[in-house]
């Protein structure tokens, strides 16, 4: 039987508390007992073996007997610089964001942007990806970066990474500079609202180098595009192996 997962971002060998939110999973909606085996996992490549040692009101412990380390299946980390959907769609972009292997979201406020972010929609993204980290069992989970308006998030433009556009009517398939990424050089995907970047916003990338690509010939919802571009990145880009 597979061990139950709990996440835990300070893994080390002996005895660890779990969170109260994580304590909570254990002892109320798995009805976990001291002896039970646990995995524990950190979100940045460790994953724990474990045994429950006290589970109670007042929270969980669990004794770590192991620690390995997990390299990440691409070498070339994928960045999201999208705009949020509406409320309804957020936690299925973040789970599915994780169940694919997305490295860091970065969510940016483009000219068209209907949904603005705040620390509690942070708050509630990052649980949302620790949940779905647990059910899929990745051992990595993604970074939600600094929100930023796009005209800020433009100026910090990385020039040490592969900066792409989603755009419908680019003449170019997203798999093209996915196949091109030299091994290890990250890629930033910029996906934009669903009314579309504007001229000035798309000419501001492009100055700076990003290239135009498409994902299909439809028109996608934000969430659609984000996963569209994950699963290529997931057949596309280069193993670690």
């Amino acid at each position: 039987m597979t061990a139950h997962r709990f996440y835990t971002p300070d893994l080390h060998p002996g005895i660890l508390d779990l969170s109260p939110n994580e304590a909570h999973h254990a002892n109320a909606v798995m009805r976990l007992k001291p002896g039970d085996a646990v995995e524990l996992f950190d979100g940045k490549g460790a994953i724990a073996v474990g045994t429950l040692q006290s589970s109670g009101k007042r929270g969980a412990s669990v004794e770590v007997t192991e620690i390995q380390r997990v390299e990440r299946p691409n070498s070339n980390p994928l960045v999201l610089a999208m705009a949020i959907p509406k409320s309804p769609r957020q936690s299925f972009l973040f789970e599915k964001c994780t169940e694919l292997g997305v490295d860091a979201i970065w969510p940016i406020t483009f000219d068209r942007s209907v949904v603005k972010t705040s620390a509690s929609g942070v708050a509630k993204w990052e649980r949302t990806i620790i949940e779905a980290g647990k059910q899929c069992r990745t051992a990595y989970l993604p970074e939600i970066l600094r929100p930023l308006r796009f005209k800020e998030a433009v100026g910090t433009h990385r020039d040490d990474a592969t900066h792409v556009v989603c755009d419908p009517s680019a003449s170019t398939s997203i798999a093209d500079p996915i196949r091109a990424l030299d091994s290890g050089r990250s890629c930033v995907v910029w996906i934009g609202p669903e009314g579309g970047m504007t001229d000035h916003e798309t000419e501001q990338l492009a100055s700076r180098g990003a290239v135009m690509a498409k994902l299909g010939g439809n028109i996608l919802r934000i969430e659609t595009a984000a996963i569209a571009v994950a699963a290529a990145f997931a057949l596309f880009a280069k193993s670690t192996d």
